[in-house]
């Protein structure tokens, strides 16, 4: 026997073409997103401004965008969104010829991201590129054109049917539930039919924003009474929405069955695009004479899956160079520079170097700041003077991955050097001793240089360099040098303190003369007497044999000797009739210190 529901053609005319405009709505959306594709603000080709290219496509839960950069450089790139910071990255080397490409996946359907692409060079230049993009909804569209049922699953008869169809998502969660309209039959005895019956358009379902593969769900009841609404309180339909998969049964009033099938979507990942895709579910049971189950039934209609963007109005692109912030303060001899770190996708900065150099020179001076630190002080340069300054931000490889520059001119040196407690004038001492110093040098800690010359030269050479302490006193001794000497300290500028120098303390050395005798002594006329002499110091060092006779004042040189290396000579004193006073006399000399005479002695002649 055959049971038909109330299904004129001109009712199924309608339903198809409310279908058809249905389903053109999900695959054009409402509002145009202007933002399919990214492309950057500025020309590629411009490295003073922006060297990125990036072009994106969003697709369901995951974009892909491809990198070309004017000039050699690594690629590093971030997206986010207001649920969180998902972060992507790869070491390329790209031009204008070549594209690296970046994707993620996972992402959340129909939301706004804000990408972040950069493009760092070999010395450390880097762009960005910045862009908004929107991932696509996945929509799901069921038509359920007809059921077939093939038994009631009972003896006893029934005048309706009644039933219900939801779609699932992969949660399983409920997205769209409507009822069936119930199925009018034309006897109360046992329904069994192989002819399909129309379903009414109240069974088009359409779930937006579902995971990649969905549930379609349906049930079917009768009345179970042998007569038509007797049981008025199952009908309109009373299963809530939800998980039916596996209920089924029966009461006084209806016997109940199911069906469940899973449909996955056909479409690419990427792109917009739609498909529709028929099915057919069957009743959990087949049992013909089973009692106590509801009918057996066969639905058939087609699933409709489409990607579309969401009316999102999103920013317009923006790229350009990105530097560290620098803050450069000029001081005396110096400057100060400090930074504000900038983050770099998939890279962390372990260093910054701080580099500067006078204009027009090649070789940078350097200073490494471990990060975190922002700031590096800088002393010891030229008062008044202009300095070029670079910050270069290094990864752990030692990759520079930022790079700015900047210039300061540094201030004049004003602070002046006291230098006390060093005593000028001049003095005298054994040869070979020392002479201990203390003085006080004002300003920062700093080296102090002790300096000597011979008396008569011009060039002052560094004996010895000390360092202040904590006190900015300075201590040390210079020895008693042959002949005489020159000394000095002189503090070079540091810091913010100007040079220094101190007074000239000249420093002779003490002259003798051993073994000369002194005793009086007679003899013949004519005859010579020899002394053996030591004169220190004396290598080499002329010595005067001088003479007077008895009454006058006058000396007068009787013989000129050069001392030997160790600073032996030997006199010779001449017995002339008469008595006469002799004596040894060395000059004074800036090779031998100062002069010397030694006693008189009296020799007579007879």
């Amino acid at each position: 026997m055959t049971h038909t529901t109330d299904s004129s053609p001109a009712t199924t005319t309608r339903i198809r073409r409310r279908w058809a405009r249905f389903a053109l709505a999900l695959v054009t959306p409402a509002v145009a997103v202007p933002l399919l594709t990214a492309t950057p603000a500025h020309a590629v080709a411009d490295c003073t401004t922006d060297c990125v290219a990036v072009t994106v496509k969003p697709g369901i839960d995951r974009f892909t965008f491809d990198v070309k950069t004017s000039t050699s450089a690594k690629i590093a790139g971030r997206i986010s969104s207001k649920d969180g910071v998902t972060t992507v990255a790869t070491t390329a080397t790209g031009g204008l010829t070549t594209a690296t490409s970046l994707s993620v996946s996972n992402l959340k359907q129909g939301t706004a991201f804000r990408y972040d692409v950069y493009g760092t060079d070999a010395s450390g230049n880097t762009w960005r590129e910045t862009g908004y993009f929107s991932t696509l909804v996945r929509d799901v569209a069921v038509h359920f054109n007809q059921v077939q049922i093939t038994d009631d699953s009972d003896s006893g008869g029934a005048g309706e049917l009644v039933g219900a169809v939801q779609i699932l998502n992969e949660a399983g969660n409920a997205c769209a539930v409507k009822p069936l309209a119930p199925l009018k039959m034309t006897t109360t005895t046992s329904m069994s039919s192989g002819s399909p019956v129309s379903v009414g358009s109240s069974s088009d379902l359409l779930c937006a924003g579902t995971a990649s593969k969905v549930w379609i769900q349906g049930h079917l009841a009768d009345d179970d009474t042998d007569a038509w609404d007797d049981c008025g309180d199952w009908w309109p339909w009373h299963f809530p929405a939800g998980s039916w998969f596996g209920l089924r049964g029966g009461n006084d009033c209806a016997d109940w069955n199911n069906s469940s099938l899973g449909l996955t979507d056909p479409l690419p990942a990427l792109g917009v695009a739609s498909m529709s895709v028929p099915f057919t579910t069957k009743a959990q049971e087949d049992n013909l004479n089973d009692w106590d189950a509801g009918p057996e039934w066969t639905l058939t209609g087609s699933a409709l899956f489409s990607h579309h963007l969401p009316a999102l109005t999103l920013p317009a692109t923006t790229g350009g160079a990105v530097k560290l912030p620098l803050s450069v303060s000029p001081k005396r001899g110096g400057f100060t520079v400090s930074w504000t770190p900038q983050s770099v996708p998939a890279t962390t900065i372990y260093t910054y170097l701080v580099q500067w150099r006078r204009p027009g020179t090649a070789t940078w001076s350097n200073q490494v700041v471990n990060a975190p630190g922002t700031s590096a002080s800088i002393t010891g340069l030229e008062g008044g003077v202009g300095y070029e300054i670079q910050v270069l931000a290094g990864d752990s490889a030692g990759v520079k991955q930022l790079r700015s520059t900047s210039y300061v001119t540094t201030q004049q040196l004003t602070d002046p050097t006291t230098l006390t407690g060093w005593t000028a004038g001049s003095e005298t001492g054994s040869p070979g001793s020392t002479v201990a110093f203390t003085a006080t040098v004002s300003g920062d800690p700093r080296p102090v240089h002790l300096q000597t010359r011979r008396q008569g030269e011009s060039t002052w050479t560094t004996h010895a360099s000390l360092m202040t302490s904590a006190g900015d006193t300075v201590s040390g001794s210079y020895p008693v040098l042959p002949g005489i000497h020159e000394w000095r300290l002189y503090a070079p500028q540091s810091g913010y303190s100007q040079e220094a120098t101190s007074g000239v303390r000249t420093v002779s050395a003490l002259s003798s003369i051993a073994g000369f005798a002194t005793t009086k002594v007679s003899a013949p006329a004519g005859t010579m007497v020899k002394d053996r002499i030591t004169v220190t110091p004396g290598a080499g060092r002329e010595v005067k044999v001088q003479f007077r006779k008895a009454g006058t004042t006058t000396w007068r040189t009787y013989q000129k000797v050069i001392a030997s290396d160790t600073g032996r000579a030997t006199v010779k004193l001449k017995a002339f009739a008469g008595s006469s006073s002799w004596r040894v006399k060395v000059a004074k000399s800036a090779y031998f210190g100062t002069a010397a005479t030694s006693g008189s002695r009296v020799v007579r002649g007879r």
